[in-house]
Order: structure tokens, then sequence, then C-alpha cells
């Protein structure tokens, strides 16, 4: 019964203000923020306000703090306190040193840290267990803080971290507040009591009988002080406002809430925001609106058919924001939110199973009749009496037959009767004073009839003509006047409008207009009018100006007399599918759409848009469901029930919107404080971002401390630095940006209130990303001395280039040197060798002879060790030791040099360790070594001086010492003896003359074996130079060492010096010799002219004229040559067919592996260096024309390839194709040497000496060899006899056959086979 009362009573107070000026002075309605909306727990016990705005909400499971749109968690259990579970929050208060501080009823108090953004213990571990359940807590400055627990009144100072109980206050605290300066109330379950804060003992509180008996002993719950008044809430429901003058309390009012049956705590007393009324907030009942007098004016409590209601009537505390808005903490019901700013929309719905309420809240149409609305919906018609608070529905909702029916439309007639225009049901005609019903369809008897049943507009013109309309048949007319009806022929019908005396009827396919009187039917001229959605029309209360709602295309105006059309198109309405056109009475044009309820700024021209968050029923609404009242009120219906306001209180929103940055990311994960990170305080506290060079992907979240409508909050952000706009307005609350480069950024953040006003606030953050150590300063310094550095390497490195170039040639030009001696060498060195080979000289010739060849032998060292000096350089030099009796090796170096010991009178003395008898060592190479060393000695020793050789053995070197007593060299010289080039100055000026290179090659030499060269002189005393060799062959690769004894040196006899010219012979083996040198040219043709048919060519190209032409049997040529070098000359011959075959020797005087192996490669058979030993190149020339003989030979064999004769690919290819030519050709008439020579594409002549210098046989007797082989073969292999294998070859006699088989091949085609 009290729950249907309740209904009853809101339902009448809500629609009775669709009619009414609103009375009540707060009209408070809630919206809940639960478990639900992210809180942690619903028991919310406390609520304050920070000093940045934020809303902190005390739970029994925590803290969490709200800023409009989010909920951030704060727990405070910590598994090192006394209690780990410390989560149940009493109390709430801000704080002057500590921000926040909560007393939890483990007895702990916590504060706020906002730089950490947590929350730590302030009072020290060692404190009493008394301290239990902290309720009150007052924190008056920064040194005292008053602490009420249930059992007793403590103080804590924060200068010494000390606490102490206030002794005559023991028993339980519920709330502390100050009196003035020097006193303090304590509401305590025993009454209530006044404390000297300085002396911390009670002072007596003056009353009179009547105050004292209510004050006795009785559980004081709440206290509010303001100046002189004191309110003092009870926990048995009582209100006791008194006077306070000094220690004296007068009773001014009491207020009883509550029953007799149950008392209800005063949990809280606070003033409203006007401060002429008191919010009181009573536990189990809900919350008060009382006057100054404690007199009640307004009462809400929880329903739970009422969602704008309470959410639970346990309210703990109330409390008012900076905006007005009116926190309530409950208990089960979580926080409920009453925002006096919200915009006054008003809401009136269907309820469930009430009478008295919309009968359905799909509201179609709505008409103001008298004092009556009527609401057209989608199952009929409720009809409110605001002056009876009644309801009255059509048809009935009880105790009915009729069915209910689908109103599209309603328009009151000329006679004030209602015409609906139903889905279905046609058109209806009501009287609403009888209710009587006239229905009129499509099959209607009598005068009026409509075209369709399923009408969706209707509208009375100006001479009370009824038109209607819907999607099928056309339009009807109905004129009661002359009892008739007519038709216009128009479908799809949405909307109508009269003007003037036209009627405008919107369509799906455009707009038409019918003349009223001729019902003539045209169309506009615009091509939009044309193919637009025409949902709702309405003419501009001042300008006369048609305003057409359509689908798609939005808002249209038309200037019917100018005939322009203007779209809104740029004006911010939420959505182009429009619903209705209204003005109110100020002559503001308010649009409903499918996106909400808009109305036009004159001033910018735009739209201001709301919606359900803004405190309406829909947001959708319906098409042409929308009505000004008589009283001002606009009323917009929709598919849930109608939203009516005053156009006058829906204004600008003058809330302050504050920007925050809730979170940065970096590469998605988001940054926690750390105090070595890049957060190391609350977000919004620190002022710069310092990042490294990798952390350069970051993103942002964005919110805003917003309370009333938050969601339709707009963000716009910008990053200085990096993009010069700024991107929004948006929704959207993230920013991200990726791979950002190093450098100093802000980012800068606004927001709008919930009206879309920018906020003058700009939220701004540094951002530094450090650049990589290579784009630092230090690094540009870096560079900059390494630039230096590779500018002054460049330098140095250039002028070594420079150097090396000096010495590369002067290096040439030695090498040139030797080379140019190497062949005057060679003419020397020949007559002279046969001259001491020859014999029968005098003794004193022959000593003459031998001394020549030495200093020939001598020069050619020289020679050599320029050549060796290069290959060192290019590090080409390859050892080939041999086991060296070393005594016996330095004795005859020293044999050498015997002549110019005599002539400077030099004592040479040897000490030769009798044990260093064997060692591993290149000969050729270690004497250029001793030679040097000796040579320098005997250099720079004066006459009568003295050189000692010394050997020993020291560990496993081989140890050799050249003492001499000559100039010795300066001490700062030494350094670069070893050096290119170097001598020191007293060598420079001495009459010795050097290269300077002699040292540096001893020194490269000595590496070589492994060793190691030193030297000790002292300047004008002489020098010492050490060679350390290591004994034994380990520390040589293989390939270095050559496996046999060497030769020992022995002296040649002496011969006369006379030359013996030989005759040429006429019949040996021709002998091309090609030498640019005339005297080496005819020494070597007269050498070989004994043996050989020498033919003699100056040049590389004459060399290759007369090989072409005379088909030598070898070929004998320098490489160095001009026109044609040998080199050429040898890839040009064995190039050729005609005289690849034929073998080359090239002598040159460059000893280099690189050009012995570019020869070898060219084709060249052998290979000599100069000076040669001419028996050496007598041996060679005659092995190789041996080999070619035997291949010869070799050929002659029935079972011999081709391919085995043949001594290059070359002559192998030629060999074959004759071969080839010859099998294919084996019995034919064309085996012939014409036409051999003709398939190979060579003159005959040319073929003969080709296949003659091969082979020693003429081309017939070649072809017929091939012949008798393939004849071998086939007896061989394929078995086949004597005769068939004649026949298969050409032979028409087998006899014959068998005779040129033995002619050939020295056996018959039998002994062949059996053999």
């Amino acid at each position: 019964m009290l729950f249907s009362k309740r209904i009853l009573f809101i339902s009448t107070l809500l629609l009775y203000a669709l009619t009414a000026p609103v009375w009540a002075q707060f009209n408070y309605s809630f919206q809940q923020l639960s478990v639900d909306e992210g809180l942690k727990n619903s028991r919310v016990v406390s609520v304050v306000q920070d000093k940045e705005g934020f809303m902190w909400l005390a739970t029994h499971n925590g803290l969490d703090k709200f800023n409009g749109a989010d909920i951030k968690h704060y727990s405070l259990s910590s598994p090192d306190g006394l209690f780990t579970n410390d989560d149940i929050i009493n109390c709430l208060v801000l704080s002057d040193k500590y921000d926040i501080l909560c007393g939890t009823k483990n007895g702990n108090l916590y504060a706020y840290d906002r730089k950490k953004d947590s929350y730590y213990k302030v009072l020290p571990f060692e404190h009493s267990d008394a301290l239990f359940n902290i309720y009150a807590i007052l924190s008056e400055d920064e040194e005292n803080i008053w602490i009420g627990t249930t059992g007793g009144l403590y103080h804590f100072d924060t200068n010494t971290s000390k606490i102490s109980a206030v002794e005559q206050i023991t028993q339980g605290v519920n709330e502390i507040t100050s009196c003035n300066k020097e006193h303090l109330w304590i509401a305590t379950t025993k009454g209530l009591y006044l404390l000297n804060k300085s002396t911390r003992t009670l002072v007596a509180i003056k009353t009179d009988d009547d105050l004292t008996d209510k004050l006795n002993g009785i559980d004081i719950m709440s206290l509010h002080h303001d100046q002189d008044t004191l309110l003092i809430g009870t926990r048995n429901s009582q209100i006791l406002k008194c006077q306070v003058k000094g220690h004296e309390l007068i009773l001014m009012a009491s207020q009883g809430f509550g029953n007799n049956e149950k008392n209800y705590p005063v949990t809280d007393i606070i003033p409203t925001p006007d401060r002429r009324h008191y919010a009181v907030a009573l536990d189990g009942v809900g919350l008060y609106i009382t006057d100054k007098a404690l007199a009640v004016e307004e009462t809400y409590i929880s329903d739970d058919n009422n969602l704008n209601s309470l959410s639970s009537n346990g309210v703990y505390e109330l409390y008012y924001s900076h905006d007005n808005i009116l926190w309530v903490a409950t208990y089960g019901g979580g926080i409920n939110i009453a925002d006096p700013n919200k915009k006054q929309f008003h809401v009136a719905q269907h309820i469930p199973h009430i009478y008295s309420s919309l009968r359905n809240n799909v509201v179609n149409a709505i008409v103001e009749h008298e004092d009556q609305l009527w609401f057209g919906t989608k199952t009929g018609i409720s009809v409110y009496r605001p002056q009876q608070s009644k309801w009255k529905h059509i048809p009935a909702l009880k105790k009915t037959i009729e069915k209910p029916f689908h109103v599209m439309s309603m328009c009151k007639g000329m006679d004030e009767s209602i015409w609906v225009a139903s889905y279905g049901r046609g058109l209806i005609k009501i009287n609403p004073e009888t209710g009587k019903k006239q229905t009129i369809h499509k099959t209607s008897p009598g005068p009026y009839q409509t075209q369709t049943n399923h009408l969706y507009q209707v509208m009375c013109d100006s001479e009370g003509r009824i038109w209607t309309g819907g999607i099928w048949g056309g339009v009807s007319i109905i004129d009661e006047q002359q009892q008739s009806s007519y038709m216009v022929n128009i479908s799809n019908v949405r909307s109508l409008c009269e003007y003037n005396d036209k009627v405008l009827i919107g369509t799906l396919f455009g707009l038409f207009i019918v003349d009223k009187e001729t019902l003539e039917v045209s169309r506009p001229t615009n091509s939009l009018l044309l193919k637009s959605r025409i949902i709702c029309m309405n003419v501009h209360p001042t300008t006369g100006n048609l305003f057409l709602g359509t689908d798609v295309y939005g808002l249209l105006e038309w200037d019917i007399t100018a005939n322009t059309l203007t779209q809104y198109d740029d004006t911010h309405l939420p959505s182009s599918y429009i619903r209705s056109v209204l003005w109110d009475k100020q002559a503001r044009m308010w649009v409903s759409s499918t996106g909400g309820l808009s109305v036009f700024n004159d001033s910018t021209r735009v739209f201001d848009n709301y919606n359900i968050s803004d405190g309406l029923a829909n947001t959708e609404f319906s098409e042409n469901a929308a009505c000004l009242h008589s009283s001002g009120q606009m009323i917009f219906g929709g598919p849930k029930g109608i939203s009516w306001f005053y156009p006058e209180q829906i204004t600008k929103s003058a809330q302050i919107t504050t920007p925050l940055i809730t979170n940065v990311s970096l590469f998605g994960q988001q940054l926690q404080i750390q105090a070595d990170g890049p957060l190391r305080e609350n977000i919004n506290s620190q002022k710069t971002l310092k990042l490294e060079h990798d952390q350069n992907s970051l993103s942002f979240e964005f919110g805003a401390i917003c309370y009333t409508n938050p969601q339709k909050v707009s963000y716009k952000w910008t990053l200085e630095g990096f993009e010069e706009q700024w991107n929004g307005p948006t929704s959207v609350r993230e920013a991200i940006y990726s791979k950002l480069p190093h450098g100093n950024y802000t980012l800068k953040l606004m927001v709008t209130n919930d009206d879309g006003v920018w906020q003058p606030e700009v939220k701004t953050m540094q951002i530094s990303i450090a650049p990589p150590f290579w784009k630092t300063p230090l690094a540009y310094v870096l560079y900059g001395l390494i630039l230096i550095g590779l500018i002054l390497l460049n330098m140095h490195y250039y002028h070594i280039i420079i150097q090396e170039r000096h010495a590369s040639e002067k290096q040439q030009f030695f090498i040139s040197i030797a080379h140019d001696l190497r062949t005057p060498l060679s003419l020397i060195k020949l007559p002279v060798e046969k001259m001491v080979d020859e014999g029968g000289k005098s003794e004193s010739e022959q000593r003459n002879l031998n001394l020549v060849k030495r200093n020939v032998d001598r020069l050619t060292n020289l020679v050599n060790q320029l050549l060796d000096f290069q290959k060192a350089d290019l590090q080409k030099m390859q050892l080939q030791v041999e086991k060296t009796n070393l005594n016996e090796f330095i004795t005859e170096r020293l044999e050498s040099f015997a002549p110019l010991s005599t002539e400077k009178q030099i004592a040479v003395t040897a000490s030769l360790d009798e044990h260093a008898t064997s060692l591993w060592l290149d000969r050729s190479k270690m004497e250029k070594v001793m030679f040097n060393l000796l040579s320098n000695a005997f250099k720079y020793t004066p006459m009568g001086g003295h050189i000692e050789i010394v050997t020993e053995l020291s560990g496993r070197y081989a140890i050799i010492h050249v003492k001499d007593t000559g100039e010795g060299i300066p001490t700062n010289q030494q350094k670069n003896i070893f050096q290119r080039y170097y001598r020191a100055t007293n060598a420079i000026n001495s009459k010795e003359v050097g290269s300077g290179v002699g040292l540096m090659l001893t020194k490269q030499l000595v590496e070589l074996h492994k060793g190691k060269i030193s030297f000790k002189s002292e300047y004008g005393k002489g020098s010492t130079f050490t060679v350390k060799l290591p004994l034994g062959d380990k520390h040589y690769n293989p390939e270095e060492i050559r496996h046999f004894e060497s030769e020992e040196s022995t002296l040649t006899p002496i011969y006369t010096d006379t030359v013996e010219v030989t005759e040429s012979n006429s019949t040996g083996p021709k002998l091309l010799l090609v030498e640019d040198n005339p005297e080496l040219l005819d020494n070597l043709a007269i050498e070989l002219s004994s043996q050989y048919q020498v033919l003699k060519a100056a040049d590389g190209e004459e060399g290759y004229t007369l090989a072409t032409e005379e088909m030598p049997d070898i070929i004998v040529s320098d490489v160095m040559m001009p026109k044609m070098n040998g080199h050429q000359l040898c890839v040009k011959l064995k190039g050729e067919l005609s005289t690849c075959h034929i073998p080359i020797v090239l002598l040159t005087a460059l000893d280099s592996p690189d050009y012995k192996r570019e020869g070898l490669e060219h084709g060249a058979d052998a290979y000599l260096e100069k000076p040669f030993d001419i028996k050496l190149l007598k041996v060679q020339i005659a092995n190789l024309l041996k080999n070619r003989q035997l291949l010869k030979q070799k050929f002659l064999e029935p079972s011999t390839k081709v391919e085995e004769v043949s001594t290059n690919s070359t002559d192998q290819v030629f060999l074959e194709q004759i071969k080839a030519f010859v099998i294919n050709n084996i019995d034919s008439e064309k085996l012939t040497v014409e036409n051999t020579a003709r398939e190979l594409g060579m003159s005959r002549p040319v073929l003969y000496r080709k296949i003659k210098s091969m082979t020693d046989v003429s081309p017939q007797q070649f072809l017929m060899t091939i012949k008798l082989q393939e004849a071998a073969r086939i007896m061989k292999e394929e078995g086949k006899n004597i005769s068939e294998t004649a026949y298969m070859i050409g032979f028409t006699d087998p006899k014959y056959f068998s005779q040129t088989f033995k002619k050939y091949f020295g056996v018959t085609p039998s002994q062949y086979l059996r053999g």
C-alpha cells in the first residue's frame, strides 16, 4: 500500500510539472556511481574534493579517485603493516600539511603523497592499541591533528610525530569540529564536549534545563558549526539547532525525524550552496532538505522504480563540490550524484503497471487542447489533465473490448475535435468532451472516405478542411461544411503544411504544391526539393520562410518569394535525418533529429546539441512529435517517452573543466612512477618527461575533471616542435606518436566543457628526447677531433705515398738498370765460361779468366740483389733451404774477398765454432746476406784495419758476428740504419758508393729465415753485426725445404780468349731465335748452329713472320722486345692452328715467379733467366725436341689415339676434326688431301707443313694412318675379320689392306690381333 502511494505521488508530481512552473527549490535528480561503473565497493562512507578538483570516495575496500569519467583505485593494504587488510576506511578529510588524510578501522592514519600518487602511514607503528577504529579527524593546521576513535580522543603532533590521548575523553568519538581558535566541539557516544586545545582539558558548557536534558548522555553522530550556530545530529533522529555564546549553548530549534517505532541516526548535516537551507542525512531514511528553522521542504528516498532516486536510504555523508553538485555517500548504494548544472530537461515515461503514466513510451504525436495534453502513442492516446492530476487513456486500459490503435499524427479541428491519423485504422475523429469517436476509412459509407487506412499525417487548414495521407493511395481532403471529400493523387506522404493559399505536401519523393481552391498540383524548380525525402515542414514565425526537415540532406530553408534554397550543412547538426522543426516564444529554432535535440544559435550560426546524456528521454525522436505549449514549454516525443523543458532555462554551461593527462605509455607499456624511470612523480605534477633516444614511440591518454556530462567533453592537442596544427576537436582521448626524432617538444592539451565551450586552461608537458650518443655535443666534438685526425692522417698518408712513389721510382730505376745489365752480362759470361771450359791456357791467363768470371758472378749477384730487393718489397721472395755446413759456407764467402783484403791490407780472421757445422738455409739468399755484411765491413774499414768473423752456438740458435774496426755509425742515426735507401752521414761523405738498400735487404732475408739481425756500433771505433739463425728445419714450411745436399762451389779451368765459329747445320731441326740484342742474337746463333738450322729475328713481329713462313721445329725468344714482346708472340703463335704445335722457350731478365707464370700461361714450354747457362739452354732445347719426336713415333702405333699426340688444346681440336672427317668418309672417294684441307679451312701447303711438323709424315700418309688405326679398332673392339674390316674402311682388296697395314705399323693384321 505504501509502495503504491509513493509511486502515485511521484508520477503525479512529475507530470504536473508539464503544465506548471517548477515549485521545488532543488528538485534533485540522482545519478548513481556504483560497482558497475567502477567503484571498488558499494559501501561509501566519506567523500571530499581535493585542491585539484578530484573527488575522493572512501569505501570499505580502499579509496577511489574520480574525475567524472574515470575511477582510479588505491589500496591501503600492505604486507609490512600490522594488518594486511587495512582497506576499511571510516573517514576522509583534507589537510594543509598532508593533502588528504583517511582513518581506517584498524586505527591507522594515512596521508596522500600527490607526487608519488600513493598513500603512506602517518602515525608511528608503536601507537597504543586503544587507537582503534578511527571515526573522526580534524586537521586545522600543519602542526596538530585530532583523531577520534571508538576508544577516545587523541592528539598527534606532526613536528615530533608523537601521539597522546586526551585523558578526559575515553568514550567513542563520532565527530570533531572547530568552535573557535581555542576550542573544539567533540561529539561522542556519551554527549557533547568542549575542549581547550592548548590545555587539552574540557570546558564546561552552559545550557538551560531543556537543552541539558536533550544532550545528557546522548549519542551525538554529527555536528556542524557555522559562525554562532551549532547544529547537533543525534542517533535518535533529532537535530538540535543552538546559538553559541562563548561557552553557552542556547536552543533555537529542534526537529525530530523518523517515527516513534524506530530512531534513525542523523549522520551528517551541511548547509546547501545557497546558505538558506540544510541538507540532512539519515541512515535508513534518506535525504532531507530543511529550511533554517529545520522545517522539511524536500525529501529524497530510494525508489526501485525511479532510476533518478537515491540508490539507498542508508545515507552516511553529504558533500557539495565546488560546482554545487551534491554527493551522497550511501551504505550499499555507492555514491549518488545530484547535479544542478545539468540541463533542465524533464522526462515523462511509461511506468509499468501504473495507470497514472503514459500508456506507451513510443510517442508519435502531441496536441494541446485547452487544459489537456494529448499524447498519441503506438497503442493509443494518453490524455493528461494537470488540474485534476489525472490520466485518461483512449482506449481505456482496463475493462474494454476496444482494440488499441497506432497513432501516427494528430491535429485539432475547427470545432475543437481531435483528428487522429492511425496506421491501419484510417482517420479517427474524437470529441474531447464526450470521448465519442468517428472512424473514416477507405470503405466508409457516406460522403467521407480516405484513400488508405495506413495514414502518416493529418492537418486542418484555415478553412477547417482535414488533409490526410499515407504511403499508399493519395491525399484525402475531408470538407465537413460541404459534407464531401476530395482526393489528390500524391502518395508516400510524410508531412503536411499550409502556406498562404497552398498546401505543401512532403513525400519520400520530394515536395508537391497543391492549390487549396483548384487542387492543382505543381512542383518546385529546385532539384534538391524534388529528390529529397521530406519528413517535416514548418514556417518561420517572423521571416515566413519555409523550413523543411529531410532524410540525408538535413535541414533546408526555402525562401519561396525569392525561390532560394539554403542547406544547413555546416552548422554542427548531429544528424542529417531531421524529425521536427519548432520555434519557441523567443523565436529560437529547435530541431529534433535522429542525433538528439538542437537549438540554433543565431549569433554563431551553429547548433548547440543535446542528447540523452543531458537528461533527454531520447536521442532519436519521432517524426513531427513536437509541441509548443501555451505556457512556453516545449515538448518532444520519441520512442522512449517525452522530453519537456522551458527554453529559457536551457543556457550555456558555465562549468569549468580541467584538462588532465591520465597516462603515458612507451611502446604500448604504461609508465609507472619509478625513482630511476622517466616518470618520477604523478604525471600531472611532473613538468618534464625526459626520455632516451630509443624511447621515442609514446602515447598519451587524456581526461578532464568534469562531473556534468563528461562524455560530451571534446579534446584537442598538439605537440609543439613536431607538428604545427592542433589535432581535433574529438572525443578521442589518446594521442599516439611513433619514432619521434630527438629534441624538445611541448605537449599541449585543451578541453571543452559539456556545452562545447573551450576552457582557458592549457595543460602542458615538456618532453625531452635525448639524442643518441652519436648526435650529442660530445660526439660532435669527437667527430671534429676525428676529422682533424683524419685530415692529418691523410696528409701523413699522402706524404708517405709521395715518399713511396719516389722510392718506387728509384726502385724501378734500379730494376731497369739491373735488367739492362743482364743482357751484356750474358754476353760476357757466355764466352768467358766457354774459354774457361776449353782449357789449354797458361796459368796467368787461366787466373785472369777466373778473375773475370768471379767478377762477372759478383756483378750478376749485385744485379740479382736489386731484383731480390724488389721481390722482398713485394713480399714474393720464397726460400729453398738445404742443409749446409756453416763454417765451410762462410770460408768460401771469405775467399772471394781475399784480393780486396790484400789490396786494402785488412787483416781478416775467422773464429769458427767447430760445433756450428750444420745449418738449414737458402744458400743463394744467405750468400747475399754475407756478401752485404762483408762488403760493408771492407768498404768502411780503413787500410790496416781488422775484420773478424765469429760463429757460435747459443741454445737453439747459430750466431754469426761480423766485426770491423771501421768508421762506426753515429748514435743518433743508428735507429734508421735498416730503413730503405738510408745511409749514415759519414757513409755518404765517404769515398764509398752505395744505394742504401743492402742492409734493408739483408734484414729481410734474415727474417725470411726466421732469424734476427742486430748491431752494436761506436762512432769512430767500428761496428759488430750479429745474425741469429734458428737450428733445424722445423720452422720452415715443407715447400721451403730442398731434400738433397748442396753442391760445392768449384773453380773452373781458364780457357783462351778465342771464339770458334761453327758452320751452321743444314740438316738438323729448324730453330728460330728471336732477340732484340744483336750481339746476344749472333752469339746464340753461333753456339746453336752446330746442331740446328738457325733462323734469326730481331723482334717479335719479324719472329712471327718467320715462324709462319718457315715452320720451325722450336723457337727461343726474348721477352722484353720492341714492337711485339715475347708473351705477345707466344700468345699469337699458340693461338693459330698452323703454329700452335711449335714449342717455345722464353728468355728474360725478369726472374719473378709472376713473370714466369704469365709466360707459361701464354703457352710457353720453358722459361730461362738471364744471364743463363748455355749448357742448360741446349739441354732444354734438346729435351723439348726429343719429346716432340716421341709423340710423332707414338702416332705410328696402331692403337694410338689422336688426342694422345696433341700438345695443346688447339692441336687436339685440329686432330679430332681430321679424325672425324676421315671416319665419316672412310670408304668415300671424298677422302682426299684437298677435301680435308677445304674441310679445315686452310690451304693444302699449310696443311702439309702443319701435319708434317706434328707427325713427320705427309698429309696423305697421315690420312692413311688414321684409316688404318680405325681398322685396328674395328678388329679389336667390334671383332670383325680382316676382310670385313678392309671393305669397311674403303679397301677393295683385303690382301692390299694387309700389305699396307704392315707397311705402316710393322706387323700384319693377323699378328696385331694375336699380339
